[in-house]
């Protein structure tokens, strides 16, 4: 991957895509360029047919794909800002296809149900003091320490075997007349997930998130998954009606204590990405800080997220 002139590294982002040959077959050796920004840089497709490009993001950006024999392909997208964005699969042809393209006005659409599996949180909506939290069906469990004001606490979704999951219903008890394939994208973090099904009623799949990225590297705080259904009718191949969900998934979080998965119930740590405190109850960034300074015996209020001295 070659890039330069990034002017700002707090807005840069990563355009990661697969090019294909129209038979499926990972295409090497495809030059990706920003055709307005040459000299951002540009990469090669490696053998498994993907790519990675850096970018300047919070703009929309045209890329050229280009190899011999094939057609010289172009794509805009809008790349958000600090993000891992992951293009739609794109196929490459040795010559244009004269064949009529289908009408797909009159084809119904996706209507895919997304559930994620619940944040982490010690928060309940009720005054069970049981083990189990209902909300996040996870295992809470509290023990003090004697001679002291502290308590130790435990979650099992900090345990770092614990993965979130994702399950993705496609169609529901009836399906669309002529309705052929259920094809199924899932990016998360640079991570591209695809497959696809035979049509089916209730068909549905159950995603699990290793919660690593692209690079394999562990990902901490929440994260934004893209959920990609496709139907591909029998009378229309080859062309398939995508619709897009998202969902925020729960990867590591901070360990404020470090002792074994356990956390003193009076650490505060703050994700500042996501705007989230990790503490024994769910508590804004703001309100974070807040504690931390009081701690610190700093005599401060709090008004609207904003913070005055006495």
């Amino acid at each position: 991957m070659l890039v330069s002139s990034l002017s700002q590294l707090s807005l840069v982002s990563i355009i990661r895509g697969q090019v294909l040959t129209s038979d499926g077959t990972p295409l090497i050796g495809v030059n990706v360029t920003f055709v307005h920004y040459p000299d951002h840089g540009y990469t090669i497709t490696r053998k498994d047919g993907m790519f990675d490009l850096l970018a300047n993001g919070g703009a929309s950006l045209t890329l050229s794909f280009e190899r011999a024999p094939f057609i010289t392909q172009y794509r805009t997208v809008w790349v958000p800002w600090n993000v891992f964005y992951v293009m739609d699969t794109l196929v490459m042809k040795k010559e244009e296809n004269d064949i009529p393209s289908c009408d797909l006005s009159g084809f119904i659409r996706p209507s895919p149900v997304i559930v994620a599996s619940p944040l982490s949180t010690f928060f309940r909506g009720s005054h069970d003091d049981g083990p189990i939290i209902p909300e996040t069906q996870v295992l809470q469990e509290e023990t003090s320490i004697p001679g002291s004001d502290l308590n130790l606490v435990y979650l099992s979704s900090r345990a770092s075997g614990y993965k979130p999951v994702l399950k993705v219903s496609m169609t529901q008890s009836s399906i669309p007349f002529n309705l052929m394939k259920v094809h199924l994208m899932v990016a998360v973090v640079g991570r591209l997930f695809q497959k696809w099904f035979p049509a089916q009623p209730n068909l549905s799949y159950t995603f699990i998130w290793d919660k690593t990225d692209a690079y394999g590297q562990r990902v901490f705080g929440l994260s934004e998954a893209v959920v990609s259904v496709g139907f591909e009718y029998e009378s229309c191949l080859d062309l398939i009606l995508w619709e897009k969900r998202t969902a925020i998934l729960q990867g590591y979080e901070m360990d404020a204590s470090n002792i074994g998965g356990w956390m003193l119930d009076k650490h505060h740590i703050l994700d500042v990405q996501n705007g989230r405190c990790h503490d024994k109850k769910p508590t804004s960034s703001s309100r974070c800080i807040f504690a931390y300074l009081n701690k610190l015996g700093l005599h401060t209020k709090i008004n609207n997220n904003h913070f005055y001295s006495n």
